[in-house]
C-alpha cells in the first residue's frame, strides 16, 4: 500500500515537498487555504543552481521561458548615477513561473484550494488533518508548509511567535512599456540597487517584461 502524505500550504515550499514525496512513491495531497489562484500574488524571484537542480529532479524543463539573464549588479546614487558595478551572472524569474510548473507537476486532483486547516489529531499510526468545512484527510505523514503564521506550527509549538525584524518591504511590478522611453532605454536588462541610509531599493526585469521593484525600509511595528 502506498504511503500517504498531507501537505498543508500550497505555495512553493509545499509544492516542492509534495513533488519530492511523489518522486519517492508517496501519494500526496496539498491543501491551500486560499481559494484564488496563487500565481496572481507573486512577483520576481532570483534563481540559483540549487533551484534549477531541484526543478530538474522533478522533471521541470529549464529553458529561456523561466527567466531573464542579467550579468551585472549596478548600484546607483540618489541622483541615478552609477557608483559601483559588479559582474554577477544570474537568471531572474517570476514567482508565478516556478509556482505553475510545480503545481502542474503535482496534478489537479491532488491540489485542493480553499481548504482552511483547523488542526490535526493522531490515531494509531495515522495523522488526521481537519478543515473548517468539517472534512478530514488521513495520512501517514503531515507536513506544515503554511507560512509565517503556520497553523501546523501553532499546534506543535504554541509558544513560537514571529519576531518583527524592524523593517518592511514594499514590492510590486511595473510593465516595461509603461516606463518613459528614456528611462526604459537607460535601464536595459540590468539589476539595480539604491542604498539610502538604513534602507535598500532594488529592481530587475522578470519574464513578461515586468520590472520587479522592492523597497526595504525600517519602520515601527
Amino acid at each position: 500500500m502506498r504511503r500517504r502524505a498531507v501537505v498543508i500550504g500550497g505555495s512553493l515550499g509545499g509544492l516542492f515537498a509534495a513533488g519530492f514525496l511523489q518522486e519517492l512513491g508517496w501519494q500526496v495531497d496539498v491543501y491551500e487555504r486560499v481559494a484564488d489562484e496563487l500565481a496572481a500574488r507573486g512577483a520576481g524571484i532570483g534563481t540559483h543552481g540549487a533551484l534549477f537542480d531541484a526543478l530538474r529532479r522533478l522533471g521541470v524543463e529549464i529553458d529561456d521561458r523561466l527567466g531573464i539573464r542579467v550579468t551585472e549588479r549596478i548600484c546607483l546614487d540618489g541622483n541615478g548615477n552609477t557608483v559601483h558595478t559588479k559582474r554577477v551572472d544570474q537568471v531572474m524569474s517570476h514567482w508565478a513561473r516556478v509556482y505553475r510548473a510545480l503545481k502542474e507537476r503535482i496534478g489537479p486532483g491532488h491540489y485542493h484550494a480553499g481548504r482552511n486547516f483547523s488542526g490535526f489529531t493522531e490515531q494509531g499510526a495515522e495523522v488526521i488533518a481537519g478543515f473548517d468545512d468539517g472534512s478530514e484527510a488521513r495520512a501517514d505523514l503531515l507536513i506544515g508548509a503554511d507560512g509565517l503564521r503556520s497553523s501546523v506550527r501553532a499546534q506543535l509549538i504554541p509558544d513560537a511567535e514571529p519576531r518583527y525584524a524592524g523593517y518592511v518591504a514594499w514590492r510590486g511590478l511595473v510593465k516595461d512599456g509603461e516606463l518613459p522611453d528614456g528611462l526604459r532605454k537607460s535601464l536595459g536588462d540590468g539589476y539595480y540597487f539604491v542604498l539610502p541610509p538604513g534602507e535598500m531599493m532594488l529592481c530587475y526585469l522578470v519574464p513578461g517584461r515586468d520590472w520587479n521593484y522592492v523597497w526595504y525600509r525600517p519602520t515601527t511595528e
